[in-house]
């Protein structure tokens, strides 16, 4: 007997043929319509090239765009820089959605690091 919540919430899990074949991109970002989403990206891809970074970083951070940012966390790992030498980037504060109580999550336009930091940059 199937259990409607699961099936409701979950619905890859009930798929016949494979349990990985649900398109996830069906799925909307908070909602927003594709038109909408589509020219945000267009607006910060326009910032971006005229280098309005802060900018950029407030759009992308405020549209939930996927592909613009990166954590603090993960520009240490993969640019191998510090603390310190990150102050001088602008970056966006955001509650951490994994532990409630930890601190904020530090979100930086990957744009930026990369134009700040490119000879070290590493593959991922």
């Amino acid at each position: 007997m199937r259990d409607y919540w699961k099936e409701k919430y979950f619905p890859w899990q009930f798929d016949n043929v494979d349990s990985f074949s649900y398109d996830f991109k069906k799925i909307k970002t908070m909602n927003i319509k594709k038109e909408t989403l589509e020219k945000r990206k267009k607006m910060t891809n326009e910032l971006i090239t005229q280098k309005k970074f802060h900018e950029a970083l407030e759009l992308a951070g405020r549209s939930q765009l996927r592909g613009y940012l990166i954590t603090q966390t993960t520009v240490i790992e993969r640019y191998k820089t510090s603390k310190k030498k990150l102050e001088q980037v602008h970056c966006r504060e955001v509650k951490n959605p994994h532990f409630s109580k930890a601190a904020s999550m530090k979100l930086y336009l990957i744009a930026e690091i990369e134009s700040i930091f490119p000879k070290r940059a590493l593959q991922p």
